[in-house]
């Protein structure tokens, strides 16, 4: 496929196509999920690690509230 988008003339349209097709398979990787899944682990974790170094300054208005 690349060999076509290298020597023909394409549409918009067609190239459109493409990109959206490239990026849907992307999107349905395994390899993207897993990056997915690391990402938002590392998130979550450095959240939490936040909220329970500042636990001082918000745990009071849970306990009033």
């Amino acid at each position: 496929m690349r060999d076509k988008v290298l020597f023909e003339d394409m549409t918009r349209s067609e190239i459109r196509n493409y990109i959206e097709s490239e990026v849907d398979d992307m999107f349905k990787s395994r390899e993207f999920e897993k990056r997915v899944r690391e990402v938002t682990a590392n998130v979550m974790e450095k959240f939490f690690r936040m909220m329970y170094n500042r636990r001082n300054f918000w745990k009071g208005e849970i306990k009033n509230g």
